[in-house]
């Protein structure tokens, strides 16, 4: 799998703002909340505050454990699943990572943070191609996911769309019990969800305001 990234940019956390020499750039999440893809407006703000930090704990935890910086003795009892099924989905997949929490600004005019890449041994994990871009969910697998991951790939192929239909988009759930749930987007929808999103992008950059993620 190709990683690349050619165009210089600062990202502000706080905001999660990335700024180019050419202007800011709205990521992936926040221009599919700008044309409406992933509105939560109809969940309850106390319902969204605990699922936004539930997922921000469940990708700090899986972050630190993946670049060999994690304390288990010092992970809460609640977060100790979210690891079990982590763990516990790699093994079974053999899955190797390739990157994590990668930052990235597209030629597109896109940005955005990809959870993992990686690549799938061909006698272990069968499919289309060994290459993958994985988004860790810690909530439930909207459709609207493959549209999120279709960028990702897309960069993730060296900010290539021909090359990218070959990369799998997996989202993965895993849940506090220690379990977890697969859910792998086909390719032949690939040239279909890119067309769409990149006409969310020419939406959402005409009018250019930063708007919350849907992580």
């Amino acid at each position: 799998m190709t990683t690349m990234n050619a165009i210089p940019f600062t990202f502000d956390s706080t905001s999660h703002t990335f700024l180019t020499d050419s202007g800011r750039r709205l990521s992936v999440t926040q221009i599919l909340n700008k044309v409406g893809v992933c509105d939560f407006s109809f969940v309850k703000q106390e319902t969204r505050l605990i699922s936004m930090d539930r997922g921000n704990s469940v990708h700090c935890l899986t972050q630190l454990e993946d670049e060999g910086g994690l304390n288990y003795r010092k992970v809460p009892k609640w977060l100790r699943g979210y690891r079990k099924g982590w763990n516990l989905w790699k093994k079974r997949s053999s899955f190797q990572i390739s990157s994590v929490e990668t930052q990235f600004v597209s030629r597109f005019g896109f940005a955005g943070i990809i959870d993992r890449t990686g690549t799938f041994p061909p006698s272990v994990f069968l499919g289309p191609g060994t290459s993958a871009v994985i988004d860790i969910k810690s909530g439930a697998v909207p459709d609207w996911v493959a549209l999120q991951l279709t960028p990702y790939a897309v960069w993730a192929a060296g900010d290539n769309p021909a090359k990218a239909q070959y990369v799998r988009r997996i989202a993965l759930r895993l849940s506090e019990d220690g379990t977890y749930y697969v859910r792998e987007f086909p390719c032949c929808t690939f040239r279909l969800d890119w067309a769409r999103f990149m006409s969310y992008v020419r939406r959402a950059n005409a009018d250019n305001q930063t708007l919350p993620e849907c992580r």
